[in-house]
């Protein structure tokens, strides 16, 4: 039992840091599209 509840835990831990990188890359994209949109769009939305 001990070792399931440990396996469980890892596999969490394995889904949040993958979840984590997911974003990260998701929110690095996104800041350049945001910067290139607002460069040609307008220098207003800063």
């Amino acid at each position: 039992k001990k070792q399931h509840v440990i396996n469980v835990k890892e596999i969490k831990i394995r889904l949040e840091l993958k979840a984590m990188i997911t974003k990260l890359k998701e929110t690095r994209a996104g800041v350049s599209g945001k910067r290139r949109q607002s460069k040609s769009q307008s220098p207003v939305s800063r």
